[in-house]
C-alpha cells in the first residue's frame, strides 16, 4: 500500500479496525467498528445508547465524502450472522 491520506473520523482512533482494500475500484478506506464508536461517545461526550447511536447515525454513517468516506461495521461471529452452523 502507498503512503495514501486517509479521511479519518475524528475521536475514533481507538475504534480503527484497520483499512478495506476494495480491488474493483483500487480505493482504500479506514474501517471503524460501529460499537466502539458509539461507547467513545458515551464516554467522552457522556451520551447514553440512544443518543449516542443517533449521532452516529445523523453525523457519521449518513455522511458522504466521496470513495474514501469511513467505514463503520457492526462486528459479529458467523453464528451470529448465520444461525448455528451444522
Amino acid at each position: 500500500m502507498t503512503n495514501k491520506l486517509f479521511i479519518t473520523a475524528n475521536g475514533f482512533d481507538e475504534a480503527i479496525l484497520g483499512i478495506a482494500s476494495d480491488p474493483l475500484t483500487d480505493k482504500s478506506r479506514v474501517v471503524y467498528d460501529y460499537e466502539k464508536c458509539v461507547a467513545i461517545l458515551q464516554e467522552q461526550a457522556q451520551l447514553d445508547a440512544m443518543a449516542a447511536n443517533e449521532f452516529m447515525r445523523d453525523h457519521m454513517i449518513k455522511i458522504k465524502m466521496g470513495d474514501d468516506t469511513p467505514l463503520f461495521v457492526n462486528t459479529m461471529s458467523g453464528t451470529e450472522l448465520f444461525g448455528t452452523i451444522h
